[in-house]
């Protein structure tokens, strides 16, 4: 819950995650579906394990609880789709249930934590300290990035962030608006161009690296995707829109691999085992094998 009930309307910056979602009332005061959803949220923020997941697809909560949910989970799911593409399997995990974040232990078992959001802009100041303490300890971190030095709280207060910009690792930085990429280049492969069109503005984030980063992969001749060394850990940030697991051109829920190589490039570098035959990749490859007519007829 982001307000008390005795919050006045006028302090209200935006209408609040749960009454959004139609399970608290304006007041504040909760529906009878409310409790069920603290019982879901909490059994899912601390679910049961994959013991043989590498990799956890972590969501910030607060884009979840929002009106963007509905694109944040377009973007998650993208996302989940191309690692079981290149035989990744995960866990999932969200930053917090409601104002209790997510416990800092739970991330030391994964070899690599991938932020579930199309960018990395909005979530708890907190947790961007506790995923520089779990890379500082030898994790892996991969990102979005939206801004480098700062982030946006629950409740969209943009807040400063010295873990953020340890993270990012980046000398300078400017965002352009860009919708486009051409010359796209990687060592684990590459698309000649991919587009991003939908109904919100699409950014791409123009750094200057110290000599200590690794480009991995570029785009019009400038870093894609790199690699940030900090402590035992390293840090892969991504300086365009991971809505292009989406969204190609105005084609919504695509299924071409073209941006795969991200896993390939980081699961190679972190030397991480990858299951071609995971079930995910094989559901997939039976779903887009087949006519769309006959989509309805799957079950699971």
């Amino acid at each position: 819950m982001e307000f008390d009930a005795d919050e006045s309307r006028a302090d209200k910056a935006y209408q609040q995650a749960g009454e959004t979602m139609g399970i608290l009332r304006y007041d504040a005061s909760d529906r009878p579906i409310c409790d069920d959803i603290r019982k879901l949220s909490a059994r899912v923020m601390n679910g049961a394990e994959d013991p043989d997941a590498q990799v956890c697809v972590l969501m910030p909560s607060p884009v979840f609880y929002s009106n963007y949910r509905y694109r944040a989970n377009q973007s998650v799911f993208g996302i989940f789709n191309s690692l079981a593409r290149v035989g990744i399997s995960t866990d999932s995990r969200f930053t917090s249930s409601g104002e209790s974040l997510i416990d800092a232990k739970l991330l030391d078992r994964y070899r690599l934590i991938v932020l579930g959001a199309s960018t990395y802009r909005r979530d708890h100041p907190e947790i961007a300290d506790m995923l520089l303490e779990y890379v500082k300890n030898g994790g892996n971190v991969f990102f979005a990035m939206e801004k480098p030095d700062r982030i946006l709280d629950p409740y969209l207060r943009e807040t400063e962030s010295t873990a953020m910009r340890d993270l990012t690792g980046c000398d300078a930085w400017v965002q352009i608006p860009k919708d486009e990429l051409t010359n796209i280049s990687a060592d684990t492969g590459v698309s000649e161009s991919w587009r991003i069109l939908h109904d919100e503005p699409v950014h791409f984030s123009k750094v200057s690296l110290p000599e200590s980063s690794v480009v991995m992969a570029t785009a019009d001749g400038m870093p894609l995707l790199y690699k940030n060394r900090v402590g035992k850990g390293c840090v892969y940030v991504f300086t365009w829109n991971l809505d292009l697991f989406m969204f190609k051109g105005d084609v919504m829920d695509h299924y071409d691999e073209g941006f795969d190589w991200i896993w390939r490039a980081i699961s190679g570098d972190i030397s991480l085992c990858r299951d071609n035959a995971n079930e995910l990749k094989t559901v997939l490859q039976e779903i887009t094998s087949m006519p769309k007519r006959d989509w309805a007829k799957l079950t699971f």
